[in-house]
């Protein structure tokens, strides 16, 4: 292993720069331009950093960040700086899409009501026009969240309803 170790740390690994339309997580560039280049099994490469294979395994599928001990590590083993490989999960970070945030309202029945009845939305949103709160639109007509008012006063906005508050 310490042969093995020292070669890495000698060995010039080139990565062509090509336009890419992501960033990709650290983990597929170890995969793809580190382990590969060199015929390093997830065990080698976990011994040589001193990790777990589960752990690796986490990192190469996508699950685990780099932290400041990985890159430095890394860094060790492929003759790179700890610095390229925080600065790669940065760039994951900064460049992957957003989560979606799904607003849920206190009970199915509540959700299934407000999906399926655009009387309620409207009359929401005729109280919000009125002036109250979305809050207290969501609670004279019948226990809606202030979440769901919101996003329904959001799409409105947005143009997914006309005036009357009827879907387009």
């Amino acid at each position: 292993m310490a042969e093995l170790a020292y070669r890495l740390r000698r060995a010039d690994v080139v990565v062509e720069e090509k336009p890419m339309q992501r960033h990709p997580h650290p983990g597929e560039i170890i995969r793809d331009e580190y382990m590969r280049t060199h015929d390093l099994s997830v065990e080698d490469l976990a011994t040589l950093m001193e990790i777990t294979a589960e752990r690796l395994t986490e990192l190469l599928a996508g699950r685990r960040r780099i932290v400041p001990e990985t890159a430095r590590s890394l860094a060790d083993l492929f003759n790179t700086t700890s610095e390229y490989w925080l600065q790669l999960q940065r760039d994951y970070e900064d460049n992957r899409p957003a989560p979606r945030r799904i607003v849920v309202s206190a009970s199915s029945s509540a959700r299934t009501r407000e999906r399926q009845d655009p009387e309620l939305r409207n009359a929401a949103l005729k109280l919000v026009d009125d002036g109250l709160s979305s809050e207290q639109a969501g609670d004279r007509v019948g226990g809606v969240k202030k979440m769901t008012v919101a996003g329904w006063r959001s799409a409105r906005t947005k143009g997914c309803y006309d005036d009357e508050g009827g879907d387009r």
